[in-house]
């Protein structure tokens, strides 16, 4: 008969001590890729602010500076959301009307009667827009832009990446 003491093999509690070393291990690794995806996430909406914001600025400041006068009394001018409406150099696009969406906070540009277009992207908002009547150095009238845009919220989502900025541009008159 053979002794059972002489048979190789793991304890009980040497198997238990196992499981909790790789359970560790696996929570670890599990921790580190969740981080790197909250990291590519958060990167991912500042990139995309960051970009639309660009873009809006570029846009807004273009037609502000090919745009022969403001047409005062149907902009908002001084409050959020502001209203800009432009009139351009040639007639067939008269008026030009930068607005926001009131349904989802885009940013949208109107040329006279046509439908709008879309400045900015359908993953960001416009959270505050508005426009200050100024007058340049030169006497030509000025437009002063506040705007912030931030990344959607999607459900779940606690980080938010949002950007300010402010710029003018001088009008052809």
């Amino acid at each position: 008969m053979k002794n059972i003491q002489s048979q190789q093999g793991f304890t009980m509690v040497e198997l238990l001590i196992y499981l909790a070393i790789v359970g560790l291990v696996a929570a670890a690794i599990v921790q580190v890729i969740i981080s790197i995806n909250s990291a590519s996430s958060a990167n991912h909406g500042a990139q995309s602010v960051n970009s639309n914001m660009r873009a809006a600025v570029e846009v807004m400041t273009a037609e502000i500076k090919a745009a022969q006068g403001l047409v005062v009394g149907s902009s908002t001018l001084g409050s959020d959301p502001g209203v800009l409406w432009l009139v351009p150099l040639t007639s067939s696009t008269d008026p030009v009307v930068f607005d926001l969406d009131q349904d989802n906070g885009r940013l949208r540009l109107t040329y006279g009667s046509a439908d709008p277009v879309y400045v900015v992207s359908d993953d960001v908002r416009v959270t505050d827009l508005q426009f200050e009547h100024q007058t340049a150095l030169n006497g030509n009238d000025a437009i002063q832009i506040t705007m912030t845009i931030a990344e959607k919220l999607q459900s779940g989502t606690e980080q938010v990446y949002s950007l300010s900025v402010t710029s003018t541009a001088t009008m052809r008159n």
